[in-house]
């Protein structure tokens, strides 16, 4: 008899404590839960973040103009432009800043990059501007991102 009250108390205790620690390991979940859905809120795409607006100011040149978040950057050496048809003659850039954590030099504000084009083309055609931003505090970097600006020529 001794035994059997025993064995129930010892029972009694292995669920209470059962129950206490699914409780705490339900806080501990939910307390990282709630910050991992407040990054993934925060997580949207890149080309939602780096808003990107085109404009062709002349026949034979477009200007590609980057809004850059605070506490992110985009990455000079990461960028690419193609045209269809192949019209680009030059792409002038503005003075980047230098980071000294990753050693590449970064956009941290607006940036407007010229795109140059070469005179007497088609009527009809289009510039991608292709971009990779990073996330600063994250230490994160998005997948690459483009830009398509359509070309009109007298």
């Amino acid at each position: 008899m001794f035994l059997s009250a025993r064995l129930r108390f010892s029972a009694g205790v292995v669920w209470v404590l059962g129950v206490a620690a699914i409780g705490a390991l339900a806080w501990v979940f939910t307390a990282f839960e709630s910050g991992d859905a407040a990054q993934e809120s925060a997580w949207r795409e890149p080309q939602d973040i780096f808003i990107t607006t085109s404009e062709q100011v002349s026949a034979d040149e477009v200007v590609f103009e980057y809004a850059v978040p605070p506490a992110h950057a985009l990455e000079r050496a990461n960028f690419r432009f193609q045209a269809q048809p192949d019209v680009i003659s030059e792409v002038i850039y503005p003075p980047a800043t230098l980071n000294t954590k990753t050693g590449h030099e970064q956009y941290l504000e607006r940036v407007r990059i010229r795109v140059l084009l070469a005179k007497g083309q088609g009527r009809t055609g289009h510039v991608t501007a292709i971009a990779q931003g990073c996330n600063l505090d994250l230490d994160v970097c998005y997948i690459p991102f483009a830009h398509r600006h359509t070309l009109q020529w007298p």
